[in-house]
């Protein structure tokens, strides 16, 4: 079975399509969608930025979304900011528009999901490029990039989702009907 991880952001939205069968998962793709504010000319307003930025994460992850059979996703907790919640209310519906079963799980049960209840996003890192070894980690001149925690967090969701009652329950209901490979 394919499930996607994702790590939502307005910056950085991570992803990471995983293979998982009989309690085994090895990455297929990891892919990071990157946005970022520039100086708006003359006339262009905040919002056209933040839609269009939106739209390139929307197109990243489309044909991810295509690939998979069920997606778990690591859900934002609330905001200090106004730029945070802006952040927070785009990601809810990022994963609203997702068309497959979606787990949701928590910051805390993606860290858990490491070990490490407290991780840190460089434990994460190490966590993940230790647990799934694959060439796809953005690295520079053979050292693994900090950017990589958007990614690492994706796999964590993954992780934490399989933990869940939810999709044991669900999977445990399909499996037998051959719903689910």
């Amino acid at each position: 079975m394919k499930i996607l991880g994702i790590d939502p952001s307005l910056r950085n939205l991570g992803m990471a399509l995983v293979n998982y069968d009989d309690e085994e998962i090895t990455v297929d793709k990891l892919l990071l969608s990157e946005t970022k504010t520039c100086d708006l000319p003359k006339g262009v307003t905040k919002n056209k930025q933040d839609i269009e930025r939106v739209k390139v994460h929307i197109d990243a992850m489309r044909p991810m979304i295509e690939e998979c059979e069920v997606v778990a996703v690591e859900a934002p907790t609330g905001s200090k900011s106004a730029a945070a919640m802006k952040s927070y209310g785009i990601c809810i519906a990022l994963i609203a528009m997702i068309d497959k079963p979606v787990f949701v799980v928590t910051p805390k049960q993606v860290k858990a999901a490491s070990g490490n209840p407290e991780a840190t996003k460089a434990d994460m890192i190490e966590w993940a490029t230790k647990t799934h070894n694959t060439d796809q980690w953005l690295s520079e001149n053979g050292k693994i990039l900090n950017k990589n925690e958007h990614l690492a967090d994706a796999l964590g969701a993954v992780h934490a989702a399989l933990n869940t009652y939810e999709f044991k329950s669900w999977f445990s209901f399909l499996r037998p009907y051959n719903k689910i490979d």
